[in-house]
């Protein structure tokens, strides 16, 4: 089970989003496949769009749970079990083509063939982000929140884009 809010995000607003996330002080962004647990921790996205983000916030949540490969020398975060906020940015923005992205969290998981739920706290910081992107967008596209920049690259296209009253 789990919850997801999906969007439309140019890099301005992607930008803009990453900061309002990480200016709380407990919360670190977690990139997947890396050498070591230590490694994953970073400061700023990754230049390759289809790596996976992740956002932890240390005083509410346990530490990510990593799985290891031996083969490729990476590990990995469950985000199944752990209480991370997935961060599919959007792709690079072209002139005709405008990726969408999403923010998404598994709400409870399996084990030993019960049910799990995830903290209520995890579960309303996710609720917050979310909230976030809804007040920000400038509108909706489908069932997708566009914020500003993508907006206007939709607009210049001659896209339809159900702007906000």
């Amino acid at each position: 089970m789990g919850k997801q809010v999906n969007f439309y995000m140019g890099d301005h607003d992607i930008e803009e989003f990453v900061q309002h996330v990480l200016k709380n002080k407990d919360v670190v962004m977690l990139v997947d496949r890396q050498p070591s647990e230590d490694a994953s921790v970073v400061d700023i996205l990754p230049e390759n769009r289809d790596t996976g983000v992740y956002f932890w916030n240390k005083s509410i949540s346990p530490s990510p749970v990593f799985h290891h490969a031996e083969k490729t020398k990476s590990c990995w975060i469950d985000n199944n079990i752990s209480e991370v906020v997935e961060f599919h940015r959007s792709l690079e923005i072209t002139r005709s083509v405008v990726p969408n992205g999403r923010i998404w969290i598994a709400t409870a998981y399996v084990e030993n063939d019960e049910w799990v739920s995830k903290s209520k706290q995890f579960i309303a910081w996710y609720d917050s982000l979310a909230r976030w992107i809804k007040k920000q967008s400038v509108g909706k596209r489908d069932f997708y929140f566009v914020m500003k920049e993508a907006a206007s690259v939709f607009v210049d296209h001659g896209k339809e884009v159900i702007f906000k009253e």
